[in-house]
């Protein structure tokens, strides 16, 4: 699988200088990433497209992604469980580092403790 930043939001194409970003994501899926890390992104962006390139007739898609957390993790708009879950398995590599920095940001808690509760019930 092929990926590569399309655009981020709010409507910007990328530039030659866009090129330096860091991508990398989770490998172990087929369908699309589970979870994508950005680096060198402004803060501010929350949003994505992310293009994927298909071997074979599958052909290619864009797929588009949100941001939650500080680490600059990206997860899919309509997310699975698995997909939640191997997301979660990234970020708590860095827990602790993001926590401090983002001086226990309320949104992102918020986000957390709904999506956590929406997974039990």
């Amino acid at each position: 699988m092929k990926i590569k930043l399309r655009s981020y939001y709010i409507k910007k194409e990328l530039s030659s200088k866009d090129k330096k970003l860091k991508i990398t994501y989770d490998k172990t899926s087929k369908d699309r990433p589970a979870w994508i890390r950005i680096k060198k992104l402004p803060e501010r962006v929350r949003f994505v497209s992310i293009y994927l390139g298909k071997r074979g007739n599958e052909g290619r898609r864009i797929h588009f992604y949100r941001t939650y957390l500080i680490p600059r993790l990206f997860l899919p708009l309509d997310n699975t469980k698995e997909e939640m879950s191997k997301f979660y398995d990234e970020f708590s590599k860095d827990y602790n580092k993001s926590i401090k920095s983002t001086n226990y940001n309320i949104k992102a808690a918020e986000f957390l403790i709904l999506r956590l509760n929406s997974l039990v019930s």
